[in-house]
């Protein structure tokens, strides 16, 4: 097994592997560092090798900038585990939605030339963009904030599965086909992917270039960012790409596939060292200029008139009393986050090809660079507690599997054999036994505790996490066998919108929407005409009727309130 530290005993054969990796693994400690930043590279090493995990598959690269300097950078682990092929600081990763601040300053380099107006309507240079009523403008894409519907639960709910070709012109046509919006432009923040991919088409018109070629002579080059490009083909070759690994619905580790093509929300290609070169730019602003980035960093707004915390393509957050600004990527396996403190002259990168990470420092990372007199962020991070597992009876184990409330979602448990799989929105996750009752999750201070009813039978849960207990979640019935008013509600259900089709039905008592392509919904009724679904394309419908009280269709809600009222009429 590959380790940082350790040479590949069981490879020395193969003497160019260990070359390879002395030349590409960084030297974390440099001489020409002033002195209380060497001693601070050294704090730093240990954190991430505190991370690193060799039982888990892929790797991870990670820098640290102070002042303008690299402090540490470092590669753990694999890029291809079945080659064994190292994770280096040049592995290039697919960082996601890290492209939106890329994203953003394009908008705002043209706003400067005096292009394109944030105040402009889209459809000045989207005219088939249909009419919504209310103008959406690109300051809306901007901030997430125009009601366009997220193209990622619009794939999933579409049919496709995730690891599918999914191409800048399927994503055009969905938009495309929209009916209506989530909401009225400018009333409400909902995290919209599909609105990058508008940004960069409109960046592509007003430029009338290729936006991957915009991209690269503009920033990429300028910044000496050889190595990163914007996907727009899903079959292109990159040399020194990194497989991706992730946990699927048992929660086993399993090979990850992306074909995706989702340029200005996605699809950014890159490497530790590119990236450090971007997040030196943050500071210097060499590329795109203080207007710019002034422009970039400005907090948007609602209707009415409350502050989000968003720029162009960036989060803004503060840690305590420390202003932070930055994005995390995700997807299909692959994880990032870039993040700068522009107040402590304090950048970090991650890059990683497996999910989860595994990797969480950025608190400890902050403290380790604040003076003792400040007063951000005094709280000392609460770790994980060790706890002890215990063995329980497995009759415990199925009396506690089940579907149960979880905020405003479904979480399902089932029983696997010493512990209980519970089957978050997100993904599944193994909580083990501690007492007859208690169940935690070992990598994550997060525990379930179980209660049973006058009758002796589990009816609730409570949801610790921290060490806080949230609100009791019941458990809902998934038996609808003799309940009267579902039978109206059976039948095939389509979207106007996305062209598909879901039937709804009973399969061994229990209801469930049934799709051709995808898995099987399974929906927990709260009442007559409000369903919660228990998968994250699929987390509430409502039943709609007409005037003599018919079932005419109902709408869905999914991925976080992304996709909201989507229409599906009975047939």
């Amino acid at each position: 097994m590959y380790t940082k530290k350790n040479t590949y005993a069981h490879l020395l054969v193969f003497c160019w592997v260990l070359l390879f990796t002395a030349l590409s693994l960084t030297t974390c400690t440099r001489p020409d560092l002033p002195a209380e930043l060497v001693g601070k590279a050294k704090e730093i090493e240990s954190l991430f090798d505190n991370c690193y995990d060799p039982s888990l598959p892929g790797g991870f690269a990670v820098a640290v900038i102070k002042d303008g300097q690299v402090v540490f950078k470092d590669a753990y682990g694999f890029a291809n585990n079945e080659h064994e092929v190292p994770f280096t600081t040049h592995t290039v990763s697919d960082l996601a939605s890290v492209a939106k601040q890329f994203t953003g300053l394009a908008v705002a380099m043209l706003i400067q030339e005096g292009k394109l107006s944030p105040d402009d309507d889209i459809r000045r240079y989207l005219p088939e963009i249909p009419d919504f009523g209310d103008p959406i403008t690109v300051r809306h894409l901007l901030y997430h904030t125009s009601g366009i519907r997220d193209w990622v639960g619009l794939v999933k709910i579409s049919g496709r599965y995730m690891e599918d070709v999914i191409t800048d012109d399927f994503l055009m046509r969905l938009v495309l086909n929209q009916r209506e919006l989530n909401f009225r432009p400018g009333e409400r923040i909902r995290y919209s992917n599909t609105g990058y991919f508008l940004l960069a088409t409109i960046v592509s018109r007003v430029a009338e270039q290729p936006f991957s070629e915009w991209m690269r002579h503009n920033v990429f080059l300028p910044l000496n960012m050889s190595n990163t490009q914007i996907g727009y083909d899903h079959r292109t070759i990159i040399p020194h790409r990194a497989s991706s690994y992730g946990k699927d619905s048992k929660g086993d580790l399993r090979n990850n596939t992306s074909n995706l093509e989702a340029y200005g929300s996605s699809s950014l290609f890159s490497t530790l060292d590119d990236m450090v070169r971007w997040v030196v730019n943050y500071e210097t602003r060499s590329i795109g200029g203080h207007d710019a980035w002034d422009m970039m960093l400005q907090k948007g707004a609602l209707n009415s008139g409350e502050a989000i915390d968003y720029g162009f393509g960036i989060s803004i957050h503060n840690n305590g009393s420390v202003l932070s600004f930055g994005h995390g990527g995700s997807w299909g396996g692959y994880l990032s986050q870039v993040t700068y403190y522009p107040e402590l002259r304090l950048g970090y990168v991650l890059m990683t090809n497996r999910d989860p990470s595994g990797v969480y420092v950025d608190d400890e990372l902050v403290r380790l660079f604040l003076p003792d007199t400040s007063g951000a962020v005094t709280e000392e991070p609460a770790g994980t507690p060790q706890r002890m597992r215990v063995a329980v009876d497995a009759r415990l184990l199925d009396e506690y599997a089940g579907s149960y409330e979880f905020f405003d979602k479904v979480v399902v448990i089932q029983a696997g054999g010493d512990h209980l799989l519970v089957h978050l929105p997100w993904e599944a996750v193994e909580f083990y036994a501690e007492s007859d009752n208690k169940f935690f999750r070992q990598d994550f201070d997060a525990q379930f505790e179980f209660f049973r009813n006058d009758e002796g039978h589990v009816d609730r849960l409570v949801y610790h996490f921290r060490g806080s207990p949230n609100p009791p979640f019941r458990r809902l019935d998934e038996d609808v066998s003799g309940q009267s008013e579902v039978a109206e509600v059976l039948g095939e259900y389509e979207s106007p919108e996305l062209r598909t089709r879901y039937k709804v039905m009973i399969k061994d008592k229990r209801l469930i929407l049934w799709h051709l392509q995808n898995e099987e919904i399974g929906l927990l009724r709260l009442d007559r005409d409000h369903y919660l679904g228990n998968k994250w394309w699929c987390e509430e419908i409502e039943i709609l009727r007409d005037e003599d009280d018919k079932v005419t269709g109902f709408t869905l809600t999914a991925d976080g309130g992304n996709i909201q009222n989507l229409l599906f009429v009975k047939q």
